[in-house]
């Protein structure tokens, strides 16, 4: 994301830059996205060929990850390589594509966006992406540290109910057996027999309509 310092953004907050803290060294920061978001995500990606940004709302859990709820799309003016919010709302997350570029932050990204909310994102077309959250320390400071996404698969709790329900549906036909025998030296198949049917039909030699071999006893057909 390119962008001039205006009065959509404004960074004036001390970031550490001290990457030797063990207590980033310590930190595991996890940002959960739901299966749904990440579609949204994803196809807002794949259909605009050029850059965007969105909003991210989501709540910190007991660990310290983040738990995203939904994503909302500012308005805002683009071009395939710059993205500007003429629009702002509050979120603690934000997230930016970079089209058929790389995924990594900028400067600018770093001083407006990654400073500016508690985590970001950033993905491209071939579906690749990254994430910061930006950490308070022990000593008061902030820092930004690099963050892992983890895409939360929906549990359906009514698959084993869906699943019990379509097996009452679903019939599987049981094939009756082929008989076969010699007949010149070739193996005929005979039509096996039947018991639901009740038609009796006496053949022998090659049925023209079916073209299958019966031999002389009674078979019960069709």
């Amino acid at each position: 994301m390119k962008q001039k310092k205006d009065e959509i953004w404004e960074s004036d907050m001390c970031i550490s830059k001290d990457d030797k803290c063990p207590h980033v060294e310590e930190h595991n920061a996890l940002v959960h996205i739901p299966y749904e978001v990440w579609c949204k995500i994803r196809m807002l990606t794949t259909e605009v060929d050029t850059e965007w940004l969105g909003y991210l709302r989501a709540a910190q859990v007991e660990d310290g990850s983040w738990l995203v709820s939904d994503i909302t799309i500012p308005d805002q003016d683009v071009t395939g390589t710059t993205v500007k919010p003429t629009a702002t709302i509050f979120s603690e997350g934000v997230i930016h594509s970079h089209v058929h570029m790389g995924v990594f932050f900028s400067g600018v990204d770093d001083d407006f966006l990654n400073e500016n909310h508690d985590f970001s994102i950033v993905v491209n077309k071939k579906g690749e992406s990254k994430a910061v959250c930006r950490l308070k320390l022990p000593c008061g400071a902030l820092t930004l540290v690099d963050a892992k996404i983890q895409v939360d698969m929906p549990e359906n709790q009514d698959a084993t109910a869906f699943i019990e329900d379509a097996k009452k549906h679903i019939t599987e036909e049981v094939a009756l057996p082929v008989v076969y025998q010699q007949v010149n030296g070739w193996g005929k198949p005979v039509l096996p027999v039947d018991q639901t049917k009740t038609k009796q039909k006496a053949y022998r030699g090659w049925d023209v309509v079916d073209g299958i071999y019966y031999d002389d006893e009674c078979c019960n057909v069709t």
